[in-house]
């Protein structure tokens, strides 16, 4: 709960798909970055299910910043 579901999962991908997979940093940092993402929209929005954030949680309660994505699922 400390670091939350998004940060864990960009983490551990890092983490396995460079230095057990031992893939380029290009297709690491893509899929690292695309999962995360992926996993907010279909949880958050498509299921009304909230993981826990963890210390990523500010990222999503920001009232100054606007994402585009939101407006096409609600």
């Amino acid at each position: 709960h400390v670091i939350g579901v998004y940060l864990s999962v960009l983490l551990y991908l890092l983490f396995y798909i460079r230095f057990v997979g031992k893939h380029s940093w290009r297709l690491t940092s893509t899929i690292g970055v695309v999962t995360p993402i992926f996993t907010f929209f279909f949880f958050e929005i498509a299921l009304k299910i909230e993981l826990p954030k963890g210390a990523a949680g500010n990222w999503f309660l920001n009232d100054w910043v606007y994402y585009p994505l939101y407006d096409i699922f609600l």
